[in-house]
């Protein structure tokens, strides 16, 4: 078997993407569903050998490694990019498969860290295959490609992935967390007809789906109509999640149409256009957009507004759902997010509830290990000191039932001023909508241009009218406007309550005073409260 030089293949890779990804196609029976290898012998192990002369140019650090393959008769090399966390744990990881590794890893992988970072996506293996015969390799068989007959071995490369390099990664970097597919042009054709019940996901980049008038697409159809929520092909049946990120190439209107009405329930199928790149430039924005869609359970997109704490709860719930029959090995190997645990203790913290804090550190220190960042966070809380809160914890104010119409008919009506730190010439226009909803207080303050903040906290204390919202950025407190109402004057001080949060340095929050006016007494506000 001739083997092509991955330098060589690296230098011609760019015009071999952009070529077979045009050529006209014949139709397609094979799919990867099917599964020789399945009750057949599984090939000799072989070790996983550090290649230190070989590496990525320009990207992220990531070891060369190569092995002998006997199912396909031949030395391979993969790049590997191991989690930030790898060294401090003993944590399993998910697995990701990125194809034409040499060529895109390095925008994959970069896409990935940003996700990361941000709390989108959990901490992966990455593992970049280097090509070797890449028309043979990624091809589906029946399918011409970059002028081949058809007779791709799409079907033979993944007995390889699945039976002699997944082992070997589980083994040697604890990959043993649900499997992921990255592919772009051929590579996506290929992730798209091996999308099925054993990954847990696949993103498709620029995939040329109509090839073999789009015969793919039409066994992804074809597999949605027959599935079967317990079992398919004889195995459990783990929900199908494909992403398909488009710049030139992609699915058809209609083929997708179809797809997406023979959904069954629990599959994941997203597709979105980037416009602006070519077929070679979109790799880096499509990863970041394709990798936020297919981890949008995990990242949790629709709760970002919520309250650490809770954000939390419906984490685990997700998670616990989102890789059934395989929930206990994906909640080892996607434990919540880092920003997220790091939020919740912040969040604790400033609310003085050392106890919870302390407790989401150690989850920390399980699912990432100790680090400097942990260290802080339990010096933190053991300076705790509860004598240092003035009033109400949040907690308490959170469960502060609203002031009924009647206590708060003071305040019925639409009011106009603003707000100024203290000694401070410039103003900040204030406006606040109250009224009487059906024998509840509905209330909206609107700050500056900004959208309105819909009421959460109304208290009246004798002559003192407390009322406010959530802050729904750090420090998560209760904001609160807190003076006396006079007539049509309601002026006093704006208030971070619930929590003890300091500027750095220690200093305090400065003094901002406000004065509000009111300019319509009646019950039909100009100002309608904001509806989440």
């Amino acid at each position: 078997m001739t083997t092509v030089s991955p330098r060589s293949v690296g230098a011609a890779l760019p015009a071999i993407l952009a070529w077979c990804a045009l050529l006209t196609t014949a139709p397609v029976i094979a799919s990867a569903q099917v599964d020789p290898l399945a009750e057949g012998v599984r090939p000799p192990a072989e070790p996983l050998v550090h290649d230190p002369d070989w590496s990525l140019p320009e990207g992220p650090t990531a070891a060369a490694y190569r092995f002998r393959s006997h199912l396909l008769d031949e030395d391979r090399r993969l790049f590997v990019v191991l989690p930030p966390s790898f060294d401090r744990t003993e944590r399993p990881s998910p697995l990701v498969f990125v194809f034409d590794g040499e060529a895109i890893l390095r925008d994959v992988a970069e896409a990935t860290r940003a996700l990361v970072r941000a709390g989108h996506m959990p901490e992966v293996v990455l593992v970049g295959v280097e090509n070797t015969d890449r028309v043979r390799d990624l091809s589906p068989p029946g399918i011409p490609v970059s002028g081949n007959d058809g007779d791709g071995k799409a079907d033979e490369f993944w007995q390889f992935l699945e039976y002699e390099l997944r082992p070997k990664l589980a083994r040697d970097f604890r990959a043993t967390g649900p499997l992921y597919l990255v592919g772009h042009s051929s590579g996506g054709l290929f992730v798209t007809w091996a999308a099925g019940p054993r990954i847990a996901g696949a993103l498709a980049l620029d995939a040329p789906v109509h090839l073999g008038e789009a015969a793919v697409a039409r066994t992804l159809v074809g597999v949605a109509k027959e599935w079967n929520s317990s079992t398919w092909a004889g195995e459990p049946a783990r929900p199908i999640r494909l992403v398909s990120v488009e710049a030139r190439f992609g699915w058809s209107d209609q083929d997708w149409a179809m797809l997406t009405e023979a959904q069954p329930e629990g599959w994941l199928l997203a597709r979105e256009r980037v416009r602006g790149e070519t077929h070679l430039s979109m790799v880096y924005p499509g990863s970041y957009l394709g990798l936020r869609a297919l981890f949008s359970e995990y990242g949790g997109h629709r709760d970002r507004d919520r309250p650490p704490h809770e954000r939390l709860v419906r984490f685990d719930e997700r998670v616990g759902a989102m890789e059934a029959p395989n929930a206990p090995e994906a909640a080892a190997a996607m434990p919540p997010p880092r920003p997220l645990l790091d939020a919740v203790v912040e969040d604790r913290i400033i609310a003085l509830d050392g106890r919870t804090a302390s407790e989401v550190v150690t989850r920390i220190e399980a699912a990432y290990g100790a680090d400097e960042r942990t260290g802080e966070q339990r010096e933190r809380i053991a300076a705790i000191r509860p004598d240092d809160l003035e009033g109400p914890t949040l907690d308490e104010l959170l469960a502060t039932p609203m002031a009924t119409p009647t206590e708060a008919s003071h305040l019925l009506g639409e009011w106009s001023g603003y707000t100024a730190m203290e000694g401070a010439r410039q103003r900040t226009p204030l406006r606040l909508s109250v009224r009487d909803v059906g024998g509840a207080v509905a209330a909206a303050f609107t700050l500056g241009s900004t959208p309105p903040h819909e009421v959460e906290y109304l208290k009246v204390d004798g002559n003192e009218t407390h009322i406010g919202y959530m802050n729904r950025m750090n420090p998560r407190g209760m904001l609160l406007y807190e003076g006396i109402v006079e007539g049509d004057v309601f002026e006093g001080t704006f208030e971070l309550r619930g929590v003890v949060f300091r500027l750095p340095g220690g200093r305090e929050l400065p003094v901002t005073r406000f004065r509000l006016e009111r300019t319509h007494s009646g019950r039909t506000p100009v100002l309608a409260p904001y509806t989440p």
